[in-house]
């Protein structure tokens, strides 16, 4: 993530000097992430494909949007990453799709 993109991402959330990698500094950036980064499902409603490149996602927000939960996470781990912190991905879900799958 090129720095400038780091700047107008702290820019967006309201944290234009973040302290170093800390529990605190954590809590305020997922605060601040939450807070003004919206959840949108427009796409699937608009019938448009959208991906789930983490740096599109990125690019996504500096634009102004939100997005679904694959965007707003890789957008998010992507700049702690730029900021220095530890970041591991983990595959995710969906509880009723499982269930669905098990009844098949």
């Amino acid at each position: 993530m090129r720095k400038a993109d780091v700047q107008s991402y702290l820019q967006r959330l309201g944290i234009p000097d973040p302290v170093p990698p800390s529990v605190a500094g954590l809590h305020a950036l997922h605060a601040a992430h939450v807070e003004r980064v919206p959840f949108e499902t427009l796409e699937i409603h608009l019938g448009r494909p959208t991906t789930t490149d983490p740096r599109e996602s990125v690019a996504r927000i500096l634009r102004g949007r939100g997005g679904y939960c694959f965007h707003l996470n890789g957008a998010f781990a992507t700049l702690l990453h730029a900021l220095g912190y530890t970041v591991t991905w983990h595959r995710g879900g969906s509880t009723a799709r499982r269930r669905a799958l098990r009844r098949e």
